[in-house]
Formats: structure tokens, sequence, C-alpha cells
């Protein structure tokens, strides 16, 4: 099946994808990184002004606030995540179609395959870029703000240091809130779609595809690439309670225990798992539904031959032979189809998966111990 004309519709979902990566033409990464410098270099020069670059006194520089530096690290990787969606679905969407995992689908008879799919497409994209999802996300962002600003204001830095730092940092924190929940919403809305893809279309799984996921891998690079943010956002605010806890003087343990960190933990699990394996389960489905079908058509073949037998007995041995020749085959070929793959992922993407997840866990861990060894 041909790649569908109208897969490039993702970038016009809204009008900052559509102008950074389609008029700009900027990939995700070069964008994120503009975007991380900009606001940075607009906050140093604030903070050059009011002469706060570095700390004196009891109030904290910009240049010493390292873990204002890592944070915002961790927003970029949400902002890199929304820039990138548009090339997300569509390298997966094309990669399934250029291993021909994808085939027809009935939903409109009299219709071929590429039409079928075009409808497949302009579904998807108004689901994607429904006003709603953003509305939503407003909605959502603006209860969370009072709390912020509110907390902010107790630290003795420098974004607290004057008025125009302090609303240009709230306005990031409300920024990176808005994009993180839309992102959170268009993740749940591909997840859903991709979910469809395999419900709606035919799926011909390839068993001995050299990405040993039946031609399927692409869909893991897809999940991965989301998990891999979600990952070093949670890094960074490991590394941001630790800033904390160093700024406030108190033990790590404390800060960690605190209600909303022990949630953003739980949170972050959930978040990160449900990343991978929620775009990955119905395609998992559509696999082991393929596989069992082929291991009960040789099941068949196999009662076929075996009903042969009892006349041959009685007959020439080159009848049976050929028979129980054929039940050998038979039976080599079911022990190879209980090998092919029923998830679209390999071990090496299910090994980066579990390593990536749990690093943050290890540097909470570290820190932990590091604070006991010196306590």
């Amino acid at each position: 099946m041909n790649q569908p004309e109208n897969i490039d519709s993702f970038y016009k979902a809204d009008w900052i994808t559509f102008g950074i990566r389609k008029r700009l033409h900027l990939s995700p990464l070069a964008a994120t990184i503009l975007w991380y410098l900009l606001y940075n270099t607009i906050l140093l020069i604030a903070a050059i002004y009011d002469d706060i670059v570095f700390s004196r006194g009891n109030r904290i520089g910009l240049l010493n606030d390292w873990g204002w530096w890592i944070i915002t690290l961790g927003w970029s990787a949400g902002i890199y995540i929304f820039l990138w969606f548009p090339d997300g679905i569509k390298n997966t969407i094309v990669s399934l179609l250029q291993n021909k995992v994808v085939g027809s689908s009935s939903l409109y008879p009299g219709r071929d395959e590429k039409e079928v799919l075009d409808i497949y497409i302009r579904d998807f994209y108004r689901s994607y870029s429904n006003r709603f999802w953003y509305i939503l996300a407003f909605v959502i962002t603006i209860p969370i703000m009072p709390s912020v600003v509110q907390s902010q204001r107790e630290f003795v830095m420098w974004h607290t240091a004057n008025a125009f730092s302090f609303w240009i940092v709230m306005f990031l924190y409300m920024l990176i809130f808005f994009i993180g929940i839309t992102v959170i919403f268009r993740t749940i809305v591909v997840s859903i779609w991709f979910n469809k893809l395999f419900r709606d279309f035919d799926v011909d799984v390839k068993p001995l595809h050299p990405d040993q996921a039946g031609g399927l891998a692409s869909l893991s690079r897809f999940s991965m690439t989301i998990v891999y943010a979600i990952v070093l956002t949670a890094i960074t605010l490991v590394m941001g309670d630790i800033s904390e806890a160093l700024i406030k003087s108190k033990s790590y343990i404390d800060v960690v225990r605190q209600p909303h960190i022990l949630v953003s933990y739980l949170y972050y699990g959930g978040a990160a798992s449900l990343a991978f394996f929620a775009p990955l389960f119905v395609a998992h489905i559509a696999m082991k539904k393929a596989k069992n079908g082929f291991i009960a058509k040789i099941s068949d073949q196999f009662d076929v031959e075996i009903d042969r037998i009892p006349p041959l007995l009685a007959q020439d041995n080159v009848s049976l032979k050929e028979s129980l020749s054929k039940l050998e085959e038979l039976q080599q070929l079911h022990a190879i189809a209980l090998k092919f793959p029923v998830w679209p992922y390999n071990a090496g993407y299910l090994a980066r998966f579990f390593g990536a997840i749990l690093s943050p866990l290890f540097i909470s861990l570290i820190s932990v111990a590091i604070e006991q060894f010196f306590r």
C-alpha cells in the first residue's frame, strides 16, 4: 500500500508545530534547544540587570541554581514530544505500510485500500487536532497555578528578587503544565487510533522480519521515544528534589516523603508503563491472533494426516512413510510457529524500557545512600 497523501496533515494540528516545523523547517531537537536557550537568555539578562547572576547574601543566584537548569531540561522533553508527534505518527504508519503489515479494511465496501486509509488518516487527524484538548488542558492548568505561585514565593532565590523574573518563571510553569497535559491527551488519542488501525484493518504479521517484532518494531520506537521523554522529566524532578533539600537545608528523605512527591513517583511509573504498552496492546492481540490462527491450521492438517494413518497400516510402506514424513514436517512447522513473536517489540526494546524507567529510582536511592553515609 502506498503512503497516504494526507499523512503530513498532523503538522497542521496547531500553529506552533506548523510554524516551527513547516515554516521555519526546524527539527524537534533544534527547536527545543533554541527554546531552552531563548527563555534562559531572557532570565539571564534580567538577573544581570538585578545583579543576581551569582549568589549574594542568602539569595541564590541564577548560575548557582543548578536545579533550575536541570529541571528545565525536563520541561524541554515535553516540548520536544509536542513538536515530534507529527514525525512519530507519520514514521510509524509509513513503516507499517512499507513492511506490508497493514492490509485492506472491510469498513468501507467497494472502496480501494488507499481511499480507506486516507479516510482513517483524516478521522485520526480530526481527533488529534480537536481544540477541545487545548481547552481542557487550559482548564486543568489554571487551578494548579495559585499553589505553584505561593510555593515559589517561599524561595529566597534569583527569580523572587524582582517581579519580572518571577512572572516569567510562572509563565513558564503554566506553559509547561499546559503542554504537558496536552501531550498526555495526545498520547491517549494516538494510542486509541493506532489500536483502531489494528482493529479495523487486516494485519499480516511478518514472523521472520529482521526487526524481530513481526515487522511492527516502529510501534516500539514510537512508544520508547515518549518513555525517554517521561524518564528525562522524572530524572530532572529527582534532581529538583535534591536541589530543594539543599536550598531549604532539609533531608532529601523528608522532601521525598511529601505527599505530592510520592504521588508523582506513582504517577510516573503508571504514565511510563501506559506510554509504552498502550500503543502496543491491540497490535499484541492481532499478532497473537495471527499466530494462533496459523497454529490452528497446522493442527487441523495434522489431524487430517493422523486420520489417514490407520488404513495405511495394512497397505504398502511407501504411503505410510509419506504420511509419517508429513506428520514430522507438520510437527517441525508447529515448533517454529510457537516461536512467532506476539508483541511488537524485541528483547532489546524491552531491556531499554526497564533500564530507562528504573533510572530515576536508582538516582533517588543513590541520593538517599549518600545522605545516610555522610550523616
